[in-house]
């Protein structure tokens, strides 16, 4: 029995909808390190997103920014750990601290005998050494003070116990698994988010970033001709606009097949994204 054009078109479009969309969920051990130009190196100033994968108590759901990077090694704090106890506890010896609201963030395993500050200055102090942006680290009662002055809401700190470390090779192995994504560091995010939500927020930003970038790519921008009438192939944006809104679909087991004359806003995609 003959199959007709038009089911020979569907079919053609359906695999190919299939194709784009399941790709960002089996490719994401190079989700790890993909941006929105293309694979980024393990650097000062970026933040390291926990894979949903990660089990290890210390690391499961954070988010660290790296602070070091060199031959040596690795260097970073988990910026989503916040504990109750606060700074004037820590630092008794600051009297400006005794009213203030802020806590303990703990930064990670190693060293949580020893605290060190964040902080988000235009003018920082000269023992401070810059991380990104106007994000900078220091150790200094000086520094402190001086920030402790400021009116601007802008200019604001954290204390961390603790670090993250790793050996000279020990991380880019770890990405290799596929252990930790990697985005752009963001000091809205180190200072001003709610750390109960920033690493769900930056998992679903790396898996947008993904997507863009796997779309982007000229292969999947001309997806295979179905060869019937010289009728041209559904557009990349059509599957990417799809996928995108499916992922903000909670609860979804399954997905749709794809219609390509349907408009975008009718097409409905649902599919599962890793927990």
């Amino acid at each position: 029995m003959a199959v007709s054009a038009a089911v020979r078109v569907r079919s053609c479009r359906f695999v190919w909808a299939v194709v784009v969309c399941v790709m960002p969920i089996v490719g994401m051990r190079d989700a790890a390190v993909a941006g929105a130009d293309g694979p980024m190196r393990v650097r000062q100033g970026l933040f390291l997103v926990a894979d949903p994968g990660l089990t290890d108590p210390n690391f499961g759901e954070t988010v660290i920014l790296i602070t070091h990077h060199g031959p040596q090694g690795t260097t970073g704090v988990v910026i989503n750990r916040p504990t109750t106890t606060p700074l004037s506890r820590v630092l008794p010896d600051l009297p400006a601290l005794a009213d203030r609201p802020e806590t303990l963030f703990m930064g990670g395993p190693v060293g949580r005998e020893a605290v060190v500050m964040l902080m988000r200055t235009r003018e920082p102090h000269e023992s401070a050494r810059r991380v990104f942006g106007d994000v900078y680290e220091s150790r200094s009662a000086d520094a402190l003070a001086r920030l402790l002055k400021q009116t601007d809401p802008k200019e604001v700190f954290r204390f961390y116990a603790g670090y993250a470390g790793w050996a000279s090779g020990q991380l880019e192995d770890e990405l290799d698994r596929g252990s930790w994504r990697v985005l752009p560091a963001d000091s809205t995010v180190v200072f001003d988010r709610d750390p109960d939500v920033i690493w769900s927020e930056m998992i679903r930003r790396s898996s947008e970033r993904f997507v863009h970038a796997r779309f982007d790519d000229q292969v999947l921008l001309s997806p295979p001709d179905a060869g019937v009438g010289g009728e041209p192939p559904p557009p990349a944006s059509l599957f990417l606009s799809a996928f995108l809104s499916a992922a903000g679909a909670a609860g979804a087991d399954s997905f749709a097949v794809l219609d390509s004359g349907a408009p975008v806003s009718d097409v409905s995609l649902s599919l599962p994204l890793p927990e």
